[in-house]
């Protein structure tokens, strides 16, 4: 969570000594408290807080008046409020406003932390998104990019030089009678725009409903071997109707991105899926299970005595043996299983529509190939599995559940199949 300012409004003295201890934890960068409307606003003013957290019915100013000035001066003020009243009319005055969240009391205080979480999460990614948007725009205008003028009807008047050289054109002329040109030349694939159709410039009217951090397009090389990618910034010029498109290569960028990504969710020794991405999958999993009915089990599984292995071994044939067990349980699950390291000689698998049954049985078949595979200089290991399904509609407890399974599996004495 990041360092964020909270400003917290309420006019009961117990309630607000209450929060303000608990809010404390989480407004790392500063908290203010004010025992009505009047003062909650004049230190909104002075300090401008990342989240305000008001009561709605209080003496003199009430808090919907006081947040409608504060979003005077911020529309986008996230706000929660707190309140012992049910009224519709608060709610409906509420959502006109566009509050971020709107509590009971007596306060939730799980429900409340969950709210700070999700608005801080919101606000570093409009920053990253901001950032990101600014330095774009500014690579957008480089000398390099490629630049076309449109006219209003999207007929083409002018490329630079940049453009004609990419196209291999000798002119805009030339580059006239090839009507498709742009589209003709997109790849697809990857996080990449793609139009519904390369004829024409459809293209333009598509990527343009794009927010502009998504209107990134690939295009191939002129002599086929290489792949460009390409930020698109679209300018549409009021007084004279023409469509300006600036074209700035960004492919060290991307590649760069592609690489971060990598490193950030790939386990650096095994070489397979980290816990980062791991956790990643399971909500997209789990949500998508439980919205569609199906089927889904994990597999935790932990290599037995490891700690003996190093000690007797060393860290570098332990190493070795890490390595191996991940090949071989890579090769021995389906394409669509997850695979990952959790942490240590801890893995985790998994399996989308696959119900217990299911996962026990891939589970104890990968626990007799482990008891008889040979590791890195003639080693032989056990591994303890723990298995788990998602059952009912509130079940979003799946990885709590295969690591109790897999103690059970350990208590019974290791090297054995354990069901949640």
């Amino acid at each position: 969570m990041k360092q964020i300012k909270i400003l917290f409004v309420e006019d009961d003295r117990n309630i607000r000594e209450e929060l303000v201890s608990f809010l404390g934890r989480y407004a790392k960068a500063g908290l203010y408290a004010a025992k009505d409307a009047e003062e909650g606003l004049k230190l909104f003013y002075q300090h401008q807080p990342d989240i305000v957290i008001s009561d709605i019915k209080m003496p003199k100013m009430s808090g919907i008046d006081m947040v409608k000035k504060i979003k005077e001066t911020n529309p986008d003020q996230a706000i929660i409020f707190t309140t012992a009243h049910s009224d519709s009319t608060f709610f409906l005055e509420a959502i006109e406003l566009q509050v971020d969240g709107y509590l009971l009391k007596p306060v939730d205080l799980r429900q409340l932390r969950r709210k700070i979480k999700k608005i801080s999460e919101d606000m570093v990614l409009r920053r990253r998104y901001e950032s990101q948007k600014e330095i774009m725009n500014e690579i957008a205008h480089l000398q390099g990019s490629m630049l076309a003028v449109f006219d209003k009807s999207l007929q083409l008047l002018f490329l630079n030089d940049t453009a004609l050289t990419f196209w291999g054109f000798k002119d805009v002329e030339e580059a006239l009678e090839q009507n498709s040109m742009l589209g003709s030349r997109m790849i697809k694939g990857g996080d990449y725009f793609y139009p519904s159709t390369t004829e024409g410039r459809g293209w333009i009217q598509e990527i343009q409903d794009l927010e502009p951090h998504k209107r990134i397009i690939a295009l191939r090389s002129l002599d086929g071997e290489s792949i460009h990618a390409y930020m698109v910034d679209i300018t549409h010029a009021e007084e004279t109707g023409h469509t300006i498109i600036a074209l700035s290569e960004i492919t060290k960028i991307e590649e760069e991105r592609v690489s971060y990504q990598k490193r950030m969710y790939i386990d650096t020794l095994t070489r397979v899926y980290n816990r980062a991405m791991f956790d990643k999958q399971l909500d997209i999993e789990v949500k998508k299970s439980l919205k569609e009915r199906s089927e889904l089990s994990m597999i935790m599984l932990d290599i037995d005595h490891f700690k003996q292995v190093n000690d007797q071994y060393g860290h570098m044939v332990g190493d070795e043996v890490l390595i191996g067990l991940s090949e071989l349980i890579g090769k021995s699950v389906r394409s669509h299983d997850f695979f990952a390291r959790w942490g240590g000689e801890e893995f985790a698998l998994l399996l989308p529509n696959t119900g217990q049954e299911g996962a026990v049985k891939l589970a104890e078949s990968l626990r007799k190939e482990i008891v008889s595979h040979k590791f890195y200089g003639d080693i032989f290991v056990t591994c303890s599995f723990g298995v788990a399904s998602v059952e009912g509609e509130a079940d979003m407890c799946l990885f709590r559940k295969a690591d109790e399974a897999l103690y059970k599996a350990k208590l019974q004495g290791r090297n054995r199949v354990a069901a949640y």
